[in-house]
């Protein structure tokens, strides 16, 4: 039932995203009419309308499960209850007018152990979102990750996706992967991180030692330089809510996730994303799943907030 608080906590939220605007006489509709006529000018709203507020409203209090695609998260497990890697730390922080967000995952944990990153297979759970992931397994970090490929049909088809050495799902697009568009990130179980081109079979990757794979943007940092053309990824690309993975000289891992395309967060384009990470020290970076999608949790609690 729609209550005057209600009410109120919705015309607040909304405010988040929308932009105060006034109104403007016209002079001109004013003589034709024989009255007084004012134009509200919603047209300036970034979304060049006001019906930004119902929709806007209902992701940002619904939660993750339409957020976010929820197939397939990259997560880093404890060993259960609240029991997290304090040995994982994630920082935020703002460029000129976009928020952001660091994870860096050392390579053992204060026991010696290896971290190892897990890819989580969610086919069969689509609607569950990353949040809810992370609750549910009490994982201590968690990102989406899976990139989707849109086939001839309109269709997103998922990449393949090896999750703990098992192939548990094959692309089944009927368009062929762009070799300059994605590729796979694959992780083996000593930590080494790994491009393969987006013709590699699961089986290919697994006789190689991958242990979880799946489909990216592809590696857009090779030994510490952006391979991205500034003119095509910059600007022109837009500025989006992006999610990067890449790896330091000393096997560091770290993820970069951004907020966007709301008026308080412009985005980040492909190409300063790029060039971001390899300020944080990385020398292989991997763009992946972005957008809408963009999610990153860290100990039961999300970090981003894009809409």
């Amino acid at each position: 039932m729609l209550t005057l608080n209600k009410f109120e906590e919705a015309s607040e939220k909304v405010k988040e995203v929308t932009l105060e605007t006034k109104l403007i006489y016209s002079e001109f509709l004013s003589n034709q009419s024989g009255n007084k006529v004012f134009l509200k000018p919603e047209n300036l709203q970034l979304t060049g309308a006001y019906k930004v507020r119902g929709a806007y409203y209902k992701i940002d209090t619904t939660g993750d499960v339409e957020l976010d695609n929820g197939l397939f998260a990259t997560l880093y497990d404890n060993v259960g209850g609240d029991n997290y890697y304090d040995e994982i730390t994630v920082t935020s922080g703002r460029d000129t007018d976009t928020d952001y967000y660091v994870a860096t995952i050392p390579l053992n944990d204060s026991d010696g152990n290896l971290i190892v990153p897990y890819v989580n297979d969610e086919t069969s759970n689509p609607t569950r979102g990353t949040l809810k992931y992370a609750q549910d397994e009490f994982t201590t970090l968690t990102v989406n990750a899976g990139l989707g490929y849109q086939d001839s049909h309109g269709i997103w088809q998922q990449g393949t996706v090896i999750s703990n050495g098992v192939i548990t799902h094959v692309y089944e697009g009927d368009t062929e992967l762009n070799p300059e568009r994605c590729s796979y990130i694959g992780f083996k179980a000593d930590r080494t991180v790994k491009n393969y081109l987006c013709t590699t079979t699961g089986e290919a990757m697994l006789a190689d030692g991958v242990k979880d794979a799946y489909l990216t943007f592809g590696q857009v940092v090779v030994n510490g330089t952006n391979v991205l053309d500034e003119e095509t990824w910059g600007e022109a690309a837009g500025y989006h809510p992006l999610v990067y993975i890449g790896v330091k000289a000393d096997g560091t891992m770290v993820i970069l996730a951004s907020d966007g395309r709301t008026n308080h967060d412009r985005g980040l384009t492909c190409y300063a994303g790029a060039n971001k990470m390899i300020a944080l020290g990385c020398l292989n970076v991997w763009r992946t799943d972005g957008g809408g999608s963009s999610s990153l949790v860290w100990k039961g609690s999300k970090q981003t907030r894009n809409m």
